[in-house]
């Protein structure tokens, strides 16, 4: 078996996929984050891209105050 099977069959395991969209009001260069805002949005893409074709249920985080982003991860992994 190929390691990216091994991988696959590892990680596949791990669903949903939780993730936030790019915001462009955080979308400074600076030491921390390399990218720009172009960048920022073609990874955006790509990710989600790849969740989809490895068949990942998706669950994008809302954009409200960090307690209810906290809250609404914590949920959602826990009722999967």
């Amino acid at each position: 078996m190929s390691l990216l099977a091994q991988a696959e069959r590892k990680f596949l395991e791990s669903n949903p996929a939780v993730f936030m969209s790019a915001l462009s009001r955080v979308a400074v260069t600076n030491a921390q984050r390399t990218q720009d805002w172009n960048e920022s949005v073609f990874t955006y893409n790509k990710i989600i891209q790849t969740y989809r074709s490895y068949q990942y249920d998706q669950i994008e985080v809302p954009r409200v105050a960090v307690q209810e982003r906290a809250d609404f991860v914590l949920k959602s992994i826990n009722s999967k």
